[in-house]
């Protein structure tokens, strides 16, 4: 490159310096302009001209500032929603925590109330059930002998409306010597609790066997009982008999033909008249028991035994001759189920029977219980006895 061209290019460098200078100092210039006061104040280049467009700035389409709406929306939607949801947490945690106190509460007045284990409450419930149990027991055995009562004065009444004879029965009888079911229950549960266990204790010594001795002395009752129905109806028979067909020495009752019966109301008094005198025939019926003629299977008693026979022929006779007769409970079915209604357990629980003890006590055949019997009891079915 010559010299020439070397001058000419820094020439046109330092023009081009001067001519940005100029325009530098120009803008300063414009930039700033003087109010009234003489101050200068700063004047924005950018700002429009008023009344004239920015080309730089274009126009947003509608459908964009509609989704920048629906976002903002959206947004505030969210807000409210997570405000929402907090606060039901709160109150979520606030409802457990109150559910945690409350339970804690409870159980403490639980526990204060009960003061006691759940095994400890559950005896006690059951106690109360057994003596409940025990007072509806004593409250039918007081309206079976309040019945009894209505029904023997109901008696006597119609005696001295309809016959007034003095030659016949009192017109109020004793009530002691006409003895009631109630007062043979008692009867039959003071033998069990006074007699029975001498009497066992005697049977076995000699059989050395619980069950043996239990079967024993229960077989001895049995027996006392079918003896004391038999010779009831004998002796009824005998007496009706000897009312309507007077007959000599040399003469007997089935020898008679036609024998006619007495009406009801006629009966009722022959029973009534053997009630009266019951405690007289008890007194012969442990001889007529005993002998080769009854017919019993108990002839082999020893006679340490007596007492408890006699006891069990006093409560069967005055059992038997009742009208209508009570009833006993020898067996428990097919099923050996324990029914607790007629029976209690004796040394041993559970829900079968392995034998029974002390026969239970009705009304009459197929009525209510006057006193429960007791038997010996199982836990599992697979042992029943063959009695």
């Amino acid at each position: 490159m010559s010299k020439v061209q070397m001058k000419s290019g820094m020439s046109n460098a330092k023009g081009i310096q001067n001519v940005q200078s100029q325009k530098s100092a120009a803008s300063n210039k414009t930039g700033q302009q003087t109010d009234r006061s003489g101050k200068t104040a700063a004047v924005n280049p950018r700002k429009k001209p008023p009344g004239g467009n920015d080309p730089r700035k274009k126009k947003e389409p509608p459908e964009l500032t509609e989704l920048k709406i629906q976002i903002v929306n959206m947004k505030s939607q969210v807000l409210d929603l997570e405000n929402s949801i907090r606060q039901q947490h709160d109150e979520l945690e606030n409802y457990k925590t109150e559910n945690v106190d409350l339970n804690k509460q409870m159980t403490q007045f639980v526990m204060e109330k009960a003061g006691k284990s759940r095994d400890s409450v559950i005896v006690d419930l059951n106690q109360q059930v057994e003596k409940l149990q025990k007072q509806i027991e004593c409250i039918g055995k007081e309206k079976t002998e309040i019945q009894a009562d209505k029904e023997l004065y109901m008696t006597t009444l119609s005696k001295y409306i309809t016959e007034k004879t003095p030659d016949e029965m009192p017109d109020i009888p004793n009530m002691e010597e006409n003895i009631r079911p109630t007062k043979i229950a008692d009867m039959f549960n003071q033998v069990y609790q006074n007699v029975w266990p001498r009497a066992y204790e005697i049977a076995n010594e000699k059989l050395n066997d619980e069950k043996l001795s239990c079967i024993y002395l229960l077989t001895i009752f049995k027996d006392s009982w079918e003896f004391c129905c038999a010779l009831s109806r004998h002796q009824l028979h005998i007496l009706e008999m000897t009312y309507l067909v007077p007959y000599g020495p040399n003469m007997s009752v089935e020898a008679t033909f036609n024998i006619p019966q007495l009406s009801v109301k006629n009966l009722k008094v022959v029973k009534e008249t053997r009630k009266h005198i019951a405690k007289q025939t008890i007194g012969n019926l442990y001889g007529l028991f005993m002998s080769p003629e009854s017919g019993t299977g108990t002839k082999d008693i020893p006679s340490e035994l007596e007492p408890y026979v006699r006891s069990c022929l006093e409560v069967c006779w005055y059992s038997a001759i009742q009208d209508p007769p009570l009833g006993f409970v020898f067996d428990t079915g097919v099923s050996w189920e324990l029914d607790t209604n007629y029976f209690e357990m004796f040394t041993k629980t559970g829900i079968y029977v392995d034998f029974i003890v002390w026969p239970a006590m009705l009304l009459h055949n197929h009525g209510v219980v006057l006193q429960k019997g007791v038997v010996q009891a199982l836990d599992e079915k697979s042992h029943r006895p063959q009695q």
